[in-house]
């Protein structure tokens, strides 16, 4: 980052230091995504919001499949869009995200010869495309490794299981996706600055766990690289994109398991409360 580009940044420290208390025992009901991206809306500058919003389109496009497809699956509220807005859109999309809108159009026009595999993996590659044009580098970082560790999860099982991997893999213009299409998954095939946890996260990979164990560790993988690419920023809009994320997760784990989302959770804990000690810090240093 530039002097330039850091002096036109918004500093939120005042949201951090205004989180409410998170909690995960007996009765009490801690902030979920829900929650938190709708007080986020009227605090966030326009185009900082435009950024959270980024990490709740995943859901959105799980709904507009479902909608799309006539597919059963209950609709997610941690999408950006209501059920009525998005089914409203499917007949008209004038005031929706751009990829979202041309998905649509695609769709009506029977672009995917009535594949619902085509569709909902054009969705995925449109999704990564669109965000990954943004400007914002955290956000840049993270949906690469986002997507760099969906295709190697989707590599190896499709190599398992004889799937056809070009209809798997989300495509993009790295070395990474070239290399699972055309070889055997390994992490010989990745430099480390390539692909951070590399080791890890083939281990994982390739490993017997079950399906939630495997998840579980990537997720804390994740969670650790949230923490390395933001640790110089403060109080920016980074950090508090990182909190959406990591808070996605426990919400996840959450719902699935008290256990593992327990544990989860009274990590996040554990970082905010570094991060209201560290502000405390910086404070009183500036006072000095």
């Amino acid at each position: 980052m530039n002097n330039k580009s850091a002096m036109y940044r918004k500093d939120y420290y005042y949201i951090v230091a205004g989180l409410p208390e998170l909690s995960m025992d007996g009765e009490k009901k801690g902030l979920n995504s829900l929650q938190f991206r709708q007080n986020m809306n009227s605090r966030l500058t326009e185009s900082d919001f435009k950024l959270l919003q980024f990490i709740y389109l995943q859901y959105d496009n799980k709904n507009l499949l479902s909608v799309l497809l006539n597919r059963p699956q209950k609709f997610d509220k941690m999408g950006n869009y209501s059920q009525d807005f998005l089914t409203a859109q499917t007949e008209n999309p004038t005031s929706i995200f751009s990829y979202l809108k041309q998905f649509i159009l695609d769709f009506k026009a029977d672009e995917f010869e009535n594949s619902d595999l085509k569709a909902e993996n054009r969705l995925w590659e449109s999704y990564y495309d669109f965000i990954l044009k943004s400007n914002n580098e955290f956000i840049k970082q993270w949906f690469n490794f986002d997507r760099d560790i969906k295709n190697i999860q989707t590599a190896i099982n499709c190599r398992n299981y004889n799937y056809n991997l070009e209809e798997q893999l989300i495509p993009d213009n790295t070395g990474l996706y070239e290399s699972l299409l055309n070889e055997i998954p390994s992490v010989e095939l990745f430099e480390e600055e390539d692909l951070p946890y590399r080791e890890q996260i083939f281990q994982i990979a390739n490993s017997s766990l079950d399906m939630n164990e495997k998840e579980m560790k990537i997720d804390l993988i994740k969670w650790s690289y949230l923490d390395e690419i933001t640790f110089f920023y403060y109080f920016t809009i980074e950090k508090i994109l990182s909190f959406a994320i990591k808070l996605a997760m426990v919400d996840r784990w959450r719902k699935l398991d008290h256990t593992s989302g327990k544990a989860l959770w009274e990590r996040l804990v554990y970082d905010l409360e570094m991060s209201y000690y560290f502000a405390d810090e910086f404070s009183l240093n500036q006072k000095k």
